[in-house]
């Protein structure tokens, strides 16, 4: 493959975001405001025309170079398009602010000028509008019409057909891969051993997990040796004992189902077949498989279309029972549409690729190697990172070489620039083969350092920040995102590490998986990105496209990516304040883990700004202006251990949907009118007021709040109708919805009041977590107590210190509960049958049927709890009883519970039967309680010890006898 073929240029995505964005609202806004609807509806038609001709241009760029120059032109064009209407966005939205801060339209001083990211002295006045408008759309009709000379040549025989072919032709151009075949030197095979007896297995095996295994896929990233270990298994003795026809087809770039079906006949037969017509050849494969038991090997699958497959492989349903077809693949979607059974193959280990070093340099893999050499030469398979590709390739260049020199010099060398590697056509190919979108988004990732540690909740919206993510809808755009990652790790460029903890932006930990780039795929990925993407190291010189987007350390060059990360760089007073001067089409700032405690009033000036990451920094207060970044998506301010104060115009941020800061902060310094904020997503906490501006009334319009939402300070809803105009059941985002009111009877509102704010508060169904705290109502509103079996994602439920609810809802109807806790319920004296089931027809069926934790906690007045001697309880793991003091009697049998804890709960007289039970734990119990707990040990390898304290009660606890 061409090196330069692949650095291609892509302009689709953003076409497609700047017609978006002229179809706006906030776009028609300022063509009305200003007078210009014309021009701007010119461009739009003249982006159309473009668009339409994109799809084939971009792909037919490797065979005509002219092409590329153009596409060029129009990215470099297109770039400062996007710059301009970006600009009359902001524009609308401030007018909009204006509008709602004066309340008055007529108030309002219309401008005769606007401020302009591409002036020099940054202003646009309103007669000079409409040629900007104009000049930017007759520079993208020159650019159309040389790309439409070329579209047509390309496009003068219409008809999917063609598409298909082209593509295929062009596949073909770039494809210079060596086609497999089945034969291999198994001396040649290093590390693979478990691999084999795992594909082995299933390739003999009659069933897998209970299933029939009719496919399986080797899948994994270019180069990591999944032919090889195909070759290795076919050749098996017992392999090849096993089936009685075996074929192995190298998949074609070009293929279609006739030319694919000829050569699985003729690897079959090992004949040529004379016929061309699909019918006859498939009736003759038909013929031949049928009640044979048949391996087929199909080499390096690129297709992802079940409807080719379904076709391919009509032929092999007469096979008899066992055949299987082998597959080798980079595409985990490949796997999913053959149903396949996946071998993900991964990188062979650091001695394993030494192993395989020495046998292409010195063509003994298992010889003696000079100290010196073998030290440098584990230094440069360590840089292959597990790719056994990388390593023959590297292997192949010092073949018989014993200089040290020459070996020191491959170790110091760029991959990419050795002409005998064979890295580019092995992963070039799967870059090709990316949606343009996804082409963007892998690029992107040059920016950060080999080795980094990616993320989905971090790398999605920086994706979002440069207009990557190809989505009308604001609900929608974290979400597309993220299947853009996880399409890019399907088709293995991006490999997991490891799981582990994540904090959340809503506040909660969640266990989310880190993924890597391979080294050699982040050295595509650099190469890929030419012209737009650059990373500077600390030493390397500053020569910057000014069409780049920018990772650095050092502050130069323009740049749509800054990153500042050097924990000890400092700054004088002006750095800062320059930079916001010159920098102003900055769209990610990345200012965390730097020593800056301030920021200067100039950041206001960044109007095109979506990303700003201020986090683990000493900045004390926020300046004012920061308000005035509209476009801003994501504001990261955690840790900011000095930050004690928010500017009072944060509710100007009308774009912003993440926002990330301690819960302290947002209480103590909550900006007032966040209900302008309809974009935000996470609202860990939101404190309730009386004033305006702060009422429950703001949550109204914020539709798209997902994750975590406590409310806090509920008393302030004095107006009941308030409680309803938060619309908590439309926002069916949320996972974790906590309303509390404050502890204490002063300022609270009647009691009657509380049953119906809690009314209004009805949450969204899909909810997995719910509390409610300090509820002073004397019973729980009709949506508890009727039906509750619509909330089937609710797995853990608790109530606290609602103090005179006399009644508990009927929990039991919630098909996915799993943890139940009760604490402070002083008023409730019976648990009767409504608590498990409602008292309408049910069934049959109890209550209850995933409960694994039970806590009951500080129920004074409770007496009674209903149970039957069947059980109530069919899942329960632990029950905890805690100063339940009038408590009289528990259930009659709890069959499942492992764990128990009963602590001051001395009324206790009658106990359950626990035929499961391995831990018990009793605090201040009575002579009663102590025989019960003693029987256990003659029934289990069970121990009791009891301590008696001052009160001459005793304390026993119940565990395993150590072995």
């Amino acid at each position: 493959m061409a090196a330069t073929g692949l650095a291609e240029i892509i302009v689709s995505p953003l076409v497609h975001s700047m017609l978006d964005k002229l179809a706006s609202p906030e776009l028609s806004d300022f063509g009305a405001s200003w007078g210009v609807e014309v021009q701007l509806s010119d461009l739009s038609n003249s982006l159309k025309w473009i668009s339409s001709m994109l799809c084939l241009v971009e792909e037919s760029q490797i065979k005509k170079h002219l092409l590329k120059i153009y596409l060029g032109d129009l990215r470099e064009v297109s770039f400062g398009a996007d710059i301009m209407l970006d600009d009359f966005i902001y524009e609308a939205h401030r007018l909009r602010l204006e509008d709602g801060r004066n309340q008055n339209r007529a108030m309002r001083q219309v401008r005769n000028y606007l401020h302009f990211s591409l002036n020099e002295n940054q202003m646009l006045r309103r007669h000079e509008i409409h040629t900007v408008i104009d000049k930017i759309k007759d520079r993208l009709v020159q650019i159309g019409n040389k790309i439409e000379a070329h579209y047509q040549n390309l496009s003068v025989i219409e008809g999917k057909q063609v598409e298909i072919e082209r593509r295929q032709q062009t596949v073909s151009l770039l494809d210079t891969r060596q086609k497999s075949s089945s034969l291999v030197v198994d001396s040649d095979v290093v590390g693979r051993f478990q691999d084999k007896s795992h594909l082995i297995s299933l390739l003999l095996a009659e069933e897998y997990n209970g299933n029939k295994v009719p496919v399986v896929a080797i899948v994994g990233m270019g180069g990591l040796g999944k032919t090889t270990l195909a070759q290795i298994v076919y050749n098996d003795p017992e392999v090849k004992e096993h089936f009685e026809f075996r074929a192995w087809v190298c998949v074609p770039s070009d293929f279609n189902v006739e030319r694919l079906t000829n050569e699985i006949m003729e690897s079959i037969t090992l004949k040529p077949c004379l016929l061309s017509l699909l019918d006859p050849n498939h009736l003759k494969l038909q013929d031949f498989v049928r009640g044979k038991r048949i391996l087929l090997m199909l080499d390096d699958v690129w297709n992802e279309n079940p409807s080719f497959w379904d076709a391919l492989l009509v032929p092999f349903r007469v096979a008899a029972e066992g055949s299987r077809i082998l597959v080798t693949t980079r595409s985990q979607k490949v796997a999913s549409v053959m149903a396949a059974v996946e071998i993900s193959l991964q990188g062979l280990s650091d001695q394993d690729c030494w192993t395989l070093f020495k046998g292409q340099v010195f063509t003994d893999m298992y010889c003696e190697v000079d100290p010196n050499l073998e030290e440098i030469g584990k230094k440069i398979v360590g840089r292959c990172k597990g790719l056994p590709l990388a390593v023959t390739s590297l292997g192949g260049i010092l073949r018989g070489e014993l200089d040290q020199r020459e070996w020191q010099q491959v170790l110091e060398s760029k991959i990419w620039d050795l002409d005998q590697a064979k890295i580019i056509p092995a992963l070039g190919l799967s870059y090709y083969y990316l949606p343009a979108h996804l082409k963007l988004c892998f690029a992107y990732c040059s920016l950060f350092p080999k080795g980094y540690e990616f993320r989905k909740a971090i790398l999605v919206p920086l994706w979002m920040a440069e207009g990557f993510i190809l989505s009308k809808q604001v609900e929608r755009m974290e979400v597309t995102g993220r299947e853009y990652f996880d399409d890019l790790f399907r088709r293995s460029f991006f490999q997991c590490l490891k799981k582990s903890n994540f904090i959340e932006r809503d506040g909660s930990t969640k266990e989310e998986s880190v993924f890597v780039i391979h080294e050699l795929m982040h050295d595509l990925a650099q190469f890929v990105s030419t012209g737009m993407c650059f990373r500077i190291e600390h030493d390397e010189p500053n020569h910057i496209s000014k069409k780049a987007r920018l990772e650095k350390d050092r502050i130069e060059s323009p740049s749509s990516f800054l990153s500042v990360r050097h924990p000890s760089l400092s700054y004088s007073r002006q750095v800062l304040p320059d930079l916001f001067e010159t920098k102003r089409c900055l769209r990610v700032l990345d200012l965390s883990n730097s020593s800056i405690k301030s920021l200067p009033d100039s950041i206001g000036y960044l109007k095109h700004l979506r990303y700003l990451d201020l986090s683990c920094t000493y900045i004390s207060v926020l300046p004012k202006s920061i308000c005035d970044l509209y476009m801003l998506q994501t504001l990261l301010l955690k840790p900011c251990p000095e930050l004690h104060e928010l500017p009072k115009g944060m509710g100007n941020l009308i774009n912003l949907q993440y926002i990330v800061m301690d819960k302290e902060l947002w209480i103590d310094h909550r900006p007032a009118g966040i209900g302008r904020l309809t974009c935000l997503k996470t609202l860990p906490q939101y404190v309730v007021g009386q004033e305006d501006g702060y009422k429950i009334g703001e949550l109204k319009v914020m539709q798209h709040l997902e994750g975590m939402l406590r409310i806090v300070k509920l008393e302030n809803v004095v107006n009941v109708a308030e409680a309803g105009e938060a619309c908590l059941k439309n926002k069916q985002r949320l996972d974790n919805l906590v309303l509390e009111w404050s502890n204490g009877p002063v300022g609270l509102p009647a009691r009657g009041e509380f049953l119906a704010v809690l009314e209004g508060l009805q949450p969204p169904v899909g909810l997995k977590s719910f509390t409610i705290s300090c509820y002073l109502g004397l019973r729980f509103p009709n949506w508890m107590m009727r039906d509750l079996s619509s909330f089937t994602k609710l797995v853990s439920v608790k109530l606290s210190d609602c103090t005179n609810c006399t009644t508990l809802p009927p929990f039991g109807q919630l098909p996915a509960l799993v943890s139940l806790e009760i604490v402070g319920l002083n008023e409730v004296i019976h648990l009767a049958e409504e608590f498990y089931v409602d008292g309408q027809d049910n069934g049959g069926k109890k209550g209850f049927q995933k409960l694994k934790f039970l806590t009951f906690d500080r129920m004074c007045s409770w007496e009674e709890w209903y149970g039957s001697e069947d059980g109530e309880f069919p899942c329960l793991e632990m029950l905890t009883l805690r100063q339940c003091h009038s408590l009289r009697k528990l259930p009659p049998l709890l069959p499942t519970v492992q764990a128990v804890k009963i602590e001051f709960c001395h009324s206790l007289t009658i106990f359950p039967s626990l035929p499961s039970i391995c831990s018990l734990e009793l605090q201040t119990f009575t002579e009663r309680m102590s025989n019960w707990a003693h029987q256990f040990s003659s029934l289990y390898p069970l121990s009791v010890y009891s301590v008696e304290d001052s009160t001459h009660l005793s304390r026993a606890i119940l565990r395993p006898v150590p072995e």
